[in-house]
């Protein structure tokens, strides 16, 4: 009877170790998806943010460019004269003028301007719009405008998907 009663305590107090074990381990489980998840939240709101932040200055620098190169000399005295020898003088500045656009922008893959029919006027590296000209949709716009993405391969140079930052070239002496 009496090693009955050892036994009884035996399992007794080997319950009530499982449960204080299992309720510890419970609640360390809580603690630990609670702060894991917190921790988790926290770390996407920091990646989010620098992405939204990154993204601001990238559309930034390429406002700056775009602008730099639409009102610089050389492209506004390409735009003011029509003839072709004088234009082509003008070339190399517009090449340099360029250059200096793609080190600044190392993912630019093209820069080109259109007349107000969407033919195109001055091309360098690769545009979406070379072969087919400006699209009807985007003719005449009056401030930046980004399309929709690309696919990679819409035009044979292009190996990524890209877009197209879109900007209206007035000239600064007649208005136009």
């Amino acid at each position: 009877f009496a090693q009955h009663g050892l036994l009884r305590q035996f399992i007794l107090l080997s319950s009530v170790i499982c449960f204080i074990v299992c309720t510890a381990f419970c609640i360390m489980l809580f603690y630990v998806k609670s702060y894991s998840l917190g921790s988790s939240r926290q770390v996407l709101e920091n990646v989010h943010s620098q992405t939204a932040l990154r993204l601001e200055e990238y559309f930034s620098i390429i406002e700056e460019e775009s602008y730099v190169i639409c009102y610089s000399t050389a492209v506004q005295e390409y735009l003011r004269i029509s003839e072709t020898d004088a234009q082509l003088d003008l070339s190399d500045s517009l090449l340099s003028l360029h250059s200096g656009a793609y080190l600044i922008l190392d993912s630019l893959t093209g820069i080109s301007a259109f007349d107000p029919d969407g033919g195109p006027v001055f091309s360098s590296r690769t545009s979406l719009f070379t072969q087919q000209g400006l699209p009807e949709a985007v003719r005449g716009i009056t401030s930046y405008h980004y399309t929709d993405l690309f696919a990679s391969g819409s035009a044979p140079e292009i190996t990524r998907p890209s877009f197209a930052v879109l900007s209206p070239i007035y000239e600064l002496l007649s208005g136009t």
